[in-house]
């Protein structure tokens, strides 16, 4: 082999790569791919099971494949009453069994609305973001509906900017930013993730270059496909170590989120424009919203007249509680308020997860309300 004949099997070598380069980027290979029918079959089990569980593989992948392979893309029963979940980790249930979680313990109550017994669905995804919800609720409205129940906090709704510790986009949103522009179009919300998502994307943007982590991703998920397919078990066992529970932790001197003035931070802001959209896709489909207030973990101890939580000063999370009630009301959105249902022992390690015992609770009274607002 002489230095030439390696020359030009290099030359070649970039010749045919550039020419799938081109390919690609012309005929969006990574999208068809992201369309194949096989995909949902190819996914792994516990992305089945719910979004989150074999974070964060499954969602480097587009929500469409992802909501086929979870359980709520089979048919539907004749008498089921059929319940998507949105929210966070909390409502999610990060450390513990799927029917231990909320979405579990609603449908563990054996509950009939209609003569149909109710079956939820557990459509979490770790971080607050009411508009990455947004974007799952507009695929989950295609698996045939009867309601929605949609978990909130101030935790995202304080403010329309980044909010602590959480200053990039949300993958969710970043993978499925073609949804985030059509939403953001349609229903005039424009918050700090649409503007950094909104650019126009210019030609070279296509390259292998910039989209090859499609690629990998694809060959992720294949990978872990077979390694799951290969484990025995139910892979929501896969919970993490207990960690100390957060009241056995002192207050901070200060909060995450406090008052910055006379009604400053203002609420509403532009992340509330979610909820108007949420409640008029549920509506054209003809299907219930129940927006609810999560609990709140109501702290004792130095510092806790000046604030609930290490998230919350008392100020700014009482003017976001009659806030978020009255914007309910004025827009004809079913509303919950939560905030003080979990006396502190039933929390777990942070002041938005919560222990088996709280989400049973959390699952009777979401399915009192939502008894209610069908009557």
């Amino acid at each position: 082999m002489t230095p030439r004949a390696v020359m030009r099997i290099l030359a070649k070598a970039l010749v045919l790569f550039l020419a799938f380069d081109l390919f690609q980027a012309a005929t969006h290979l990574d999208r068809r791919i992201a369309d194949l029918p096989v995909l949902e079959h190819l996914l792994p089990p516990m992305a089945r099971l719910d979004i989150m569980r074999d974070y964060p593989t499954p969602v480097m992948w587009p929500l469409s494949p992802l909501l086929r392979a979870h359980r709520i893309g089979r048919p539907k029963a004749p008498d089921e009453y059929r319940v998507a979940v949105l929210g966070d980790s909390g409502t999610f249930g990060m450390s513990m069994h799927e029917a231990e979680a909320v979405p579990g313990q609603m449908t563990g109550l054996v509950e009939r609305i209609g003569g149909r017994r109710v079956v939820a669905y557990n459509l979490s995804y770790q971080t607050p973001n009411t508009l990455k919800d947004l974007v799952i609720l507009k695929h989950a409205l295609s698996n045939d509906l009867d309601a929605v129940v949609w978990f909130v906090t101030l935790y995202d709704l304080a403010s329309d900017v980044p909010p602590p510790y959480r200053e990039q986009v949300h993958i969710i949103l970043r993978v499925n930013r073609e949804d985030v522009r059509e939403l953001s179009a349609r229903y005039g919300i424009h918050t700090w993730e649409t503007g950094r998502l909104a650019a126009e994307r210019h030609w070279w943007s296509r390259s292998i270059f910039v989209t090859g982590a499609r690629y990998r991703d694809f060959a992720i998920l294949l990978g872990r496909a077979v390694l799951d397919s290969l484990s025995g078990g139910d892979p929501s066992d896969s919970a993490r170590a207990r960690m100390p529970w957060i009241g056995s932790k002192p207050l901070p001197p200060l909060p995450l989120f406090v008052q910055t003035g006379m009604d400053q931070p203002p609420m509403p802001n532009a992340r509330w424009k979610s909820l108007l959209a949420g409640r008029d896709m549920t509506a054209g489909r003809g299907v219930r919203l129940l927006v609810v207030n999560n609990p709140l973990l109501i702290a004792a101890g130095p510092g806790s007249e000046r604030m609930y939580d290490s998230f919350f000063g008392r100020l700014i999370y009482d003017r976001y509680r009659a806030t978020l009630d009255r914007f309910c009301r004025d827009h004809g959105i079913a509303y919950l308020d939560l905030w003080n249902l979990l006396p502190p022992k039933e929390f777990d390690e942070t002041p938005q997860h919560y222990l088996p015992a709280g989400n049973a609770r959390i699952a009777r009274a979401v399915m009192e309300r939502l008894k209610e607002t069908v009557r």
